[in-house]
């Protein structure tokens, strides 16, 4: 084949726009064409000599070593190769080399760098590198736009999946919510789908005791923790304090087996009722996005609408079990007392009928007439101690205060109670300590509390048996014992001793009766007198305390005066039994 004329190839190897460069295999550089100083503003001179490799981008020489070991193998190149080489400026120009194998002759050269030699046939590679900058660029945008456009749908995939999961557990809990009227078991079904459906490390909610103004931990669950409820640091409490203020909280904290976890705390709360919070653990520092803070948000306050709603179901159950108990206590209320008013009236309507029989026999009409005088009696106490008991229990018995020197007062009063023992064959004894003085209260319910304590404690003592009145002072209190033995009370009828119309009949070996109403109103007449009573048995002795004010504080308002106003119910009743006597 005829050579080319050195002139000519001289002129087309100036010429042409590419950039045309011979290179041994071992990378040195035997000749650059003039078009090095157009693409890359730098001369042959810069080249020539020198190991290609030196001229290329870090990243690029991996692939220009494989072409030299193909090429040392006789292998040729089977496609151009794309490398960075930098400009004057020190900017990376992405050349694209399209090489082929040759052997170096001596007609190739452009006047002031000669590349044949001595050496011809010597192996060389010859690249022609042509600019392809603006085209690789322009494919590294597009693909970067093809990646954006791959996450974008990628992500929007995510958050339509993630969408969809925070309807399902939406739907999950007011389903929930409809289904159950169970606070804890809302709560707890709540922590553990969330936690399984989300892949928490735990959720909990904390909710708020008002009572107390501190948190505890309702309900929890985790997937990698055994299940407990963990303790509140203070750390804790400070930010939930903030959560109070019904602000959403995300923060990361180190956990001692977790290492950093991201942790979410929504406030519950509904028409400005703060119940507490519910708080989201995460492992990993990735903070939690706008949806998951809606749908946090939201399920906070699906939680707070179950918990209101369960605590008025729990509400209104225990109203609603009040109210039966109370309708029940009614009932029995009135059934007692149409018994306990039916029986006077039935024997008093039997004397009657026994004194018509016996007109003609003045002894039996004595005895029946002492017995209608008796159920008269029964009749007449037992109302007196309804209204009394009435007035006690409506707040409409006014205290008339007075001081009383108890050691002056008291002898006379349980004069009685000392011949009513006497005749029963029982010892009577009182003692107080010489500190004992007055006390400011009220005289009529102070002996209606100490009488009936006595008179109790004489009913139920048997022959020899005896009764002591002890009475000591402490501080701003007085306190009055009443003992009696031969008689232990049942530890199961000892609550129920203040009842209304309570009575044990097997311990009323005398068979005395009564109203069943004296301990009632001995312990609302306690209570009025802002005291306390209690009782204990054991051992065939009984002991009843009761512990009085030695001054009672009264508020100075139009309503609570100490004296005047309505007229004592004491007095009121006996002037009604003098009345009924005439």
């Amino acid at each position: 084949m005829n050579k080319l004329p050195p002139q000519l190839l001289q002129g087309l190897v100036t010429t042409a726009h590419d950039i045309i460069l011979y290179h041994r295999l071992n990378g040195i550089v035997r000749y650059v064409s003039s078009a090095s100083e157009r693409v890359l503003g730098r001369p042959a001179s810069d080249f020539v000599g020198q190991v290609l490799l030196d001229h290329v981008h870090p990243e690029d020489r991996k692939k220009l070593e494989t072409y030299y070991q193909q090429a040392q193998q006789g292998i040729p190149p089977a496609q151009p190769l794309v490398v960075r080489m930098a400009d004057s400026a020190g900017r990376w120009i992405w050349l694209e080399l399209s090489t082929t194998l040759v052997r170096e002759t001596s007609q190739i050269g452009d006047g002031s760098t000669a590349v044949g030699s001595q050496e011809d046939g010597i192996p060389v590679l010859q690249s022609i590198g042509r600019n392809v900058t603006t085209w690789v660029e322009r494919e590294h945008r597009l693909t970067q736009a093809h990646n954006q456009l791959v996450y974008q749908n990628e992500s929007s995939k995510g958050e339509l999946r993630q969408l969809v999961l925070f309807e399902r557990l939406l739907r999950f809990i007011t389903d929930k919510i409809l289904a159950s009227f169970d606070e804890s078991q809302l709560c707890q079904s709540v922590v553990k789908q969330l936690t399984q459906e989300m892949g928490l490390l735990r959720c909990i909610i904390g909710l708020l005791n008002p009572e107390e103004d501190a948190y505890h931990i309702h309900s929890e669950w985790g997937v990698d923790l055994p299940l407990r409820l963990e303790r509140l640091s203070d750390s804790d409490f400070d930010l939930l304090l903030r959560s109070k203020q019904q602000e959403i909280l995300t923060y990361t904290t180190q956990h001692p087996v977790h290492a950093w976890c991201s942790v979410l705390v929504a406030p519950i709360f509904t028409d400005e009722i703060y119940l507490g919070f519910i708080k989201l653990v995460r492992q990993g520092q990735q903070n939690f996005v706008d949806t998951e803070l809606n749908f946090a948000q939201q399920v906070a306050g699906q939680c707070a609408i179950g918990i209101l709603q369960a605590r008025l179901f729990r509400q209104t159950q225990d109203q609603v079990i009040k109210l039966q108990e109370m309708s029940q206590i009614k009932d029995d209320f009135i059934h007692m007392v149409s018994h306990e008013l039916r029986t006077p009236l039935s024997n008093m309507k039997m004397a009657l009928t026994l004194l018509e029989v016996h007109k003609n026999n003045p002894d039996k009409q004595i005895v029946y007439m002492d017995s209608l005088k008796n159920s008269w009696q029964q009749e007449v106490n037992l109302v007196n101690e309804l209204l009394e008991l009435q007035a006690l229990d409506t707040g409409n018995r006014t205290l008339n205060l007075v001081e009383i020197d108890l050691p002056e007062t008291l002898p006379a009063l349980i004069e009685p109670i000392y011949l009513r023992c006497a005749e029963r064959e029982q010892f009577l004894s009182h003692q107080w300590d010489p500190s004992v003085g007055t006390i400011t209260t009220d005289r009529a319910l102070l002996e209606r509390i100490l009488l009936e304590l006595l008179n109790n404690a004489c009913k139920y003592t048997p022959p020899q048996g005896s009764i002591t009145l002890l009475i000591t002072t402490e501080a701003d209190h007085i306190h009055f014992q009443i003992t009696n033995t031969g008689v232990t009370i049942p530890p199961d009828e000892i609550p129920k001793l203040f009842d209304k119309f309570h009575r044990i009949a097997r311990l009323d070996t005398h068979q005395q009766g009564g109203t069943g109403l004296g301990l009632a109103l001995a312990k609302k007449a306690c209570e009025l007198l802002q005291g306390e009573i209690e009782v204990t048995s054991q051992d065939k002795i009984t002991c009843f305390a009761v512990r009085l004010p030695v001054l009672i504080d009264i508020p100075t308002s139009p309503d609570h005066t100490s004296g005047g106003g309505l007229e004592d119910i004491y007095t009121r009743n006996q002037k009604r039994q003098d009345r009924m006597a005439e």
